[in-house]
């Protein structure tokens, strides 16, 4: 009777929640080399291991999701804890709230460090949104509205007394984009047409900083070439089976300063074995910085 009991009061208890998912990930990865110290330092052993948590859930229309990410070498502080971090999002009928603890997210969502809370509304036509950084007191507002191929929208910063505009237009394999500030001292334009695999890019901005860039693919080579005065690039990857090599270059890099190490060099050269859980990794640059990795997911 007792058994019967209990279990009629847990089905009570657990009438109308909704399930939710859990998912554990990970990833280590242990390195030998001296990438990114300019090429000044000696070689030496390095090591990082990550552990995520996600979950979801969805209960009465509204979808929500909770992360936390544990990194033991990602100490922002510089005070030798292990950083940890965290996010929450509630959805539903195109409004969205979320919080990350870590503040990396910016008006559309992706990572840039720029804020920790957002309100954001989308119905496919109109999308707003507000995003704060709660610890600096600053915020930003984006509008943008779509009607067929043309896209327009706007965006205001507490950090600055101008608001950006920004405009984009699709007619077929040709996309021409135009963005900048209100005042027009800062704008960049660009219009870029598409042929199969291969799409040209043709930009320029307020500086008259003209570049045309090809991006294209055969088989399993890809190739991207950007031409503009001084600072030409060019990547180039293949691809066979396991085994990627790729090849890059930018003449514009500056080749004394500390941006200029890891892969930020004007010549990068690289070889990666994917074995699935494994993946083995290799690299050098122009700054004679070289490393040996192997990255393992879990």
């Amino acid at each position: 009777m007792k058994k019967v009991l209990l279990t009629t009061t847990a089905l009570v208890m657990t009438a109308g929640v909704a399930s939710a998912d859990v998912t554990f990930s990970g990833k280590a990865e242990l390195t030998y080399g001296n990438w990114g110290s300019e090429g000044v330092d000696a070689e030496s052993w390095g090591s990082t291991t990550d552990l995520g948590v996600s979950m979801s859930g969805e209960a009465s229309g509204i979808s929500y999701t909770a992360s936390i990410s544990i990194d033991e070498t990602d100490d922002d502080a510089d005070d030798g804890n292990t950083d940890i971090g965290g996010a929450i999002t509630m959805s539903g009928s195109g409004l969205s709230l979320t919080y990350d603890a870590d503040g990396e997210m910016d008006a559309g969502g992706s990572s840039d460090e720029s804020g920790d809370l957002q309100v954001a509304y989308s119905n496919g036509t109109v999308s707003a949104s507000y995003t704060e950084d709660t610890s600096a007191g600053n915020n930003e507002i984006v509008v943008g509205y779509t009607a067929g191929d043309l896209t327009v929208g706007y965006s205001k910063s507490s950090q600055s007394t101008l608001s950006g505009l920004s405009a984009s237009f699709s007619a077929g394999d040709l996309k021409i984009s135009v963005e900048g500030a209100d005042d027009g001292s800062t704008w960049d334009a660009s219009a870029a047409y598409t042929l199969g695999a291969s799409t040209v890019t043709a930009a320029t901005d307020e500086a008259s900083a003209t570049s045309v860039t090809v991006a294209t693919s055969l088989n399993d080579i890809t190739l991207t070439a950007k031409a503009q005065e001084g600072d030409n690039e060019l990547t180039v990857g293949y691809t066979m089976g396991d085994i990627t090599l790729s090849y890059a270059y930018n003449e514009g890099a500056d080749l004394t300063g500390a941006d200029s190490d890891g892969d930020d060099a004007q010549t990068v050269l690289s070889v990666s074995y994917d074995l699935g859980g494994v993946k083995i990794t290799g690299a050098t640059n122009s700054r004679n910085e070289v490393e040996v990795a192997a990255a393992f997911t879990f």
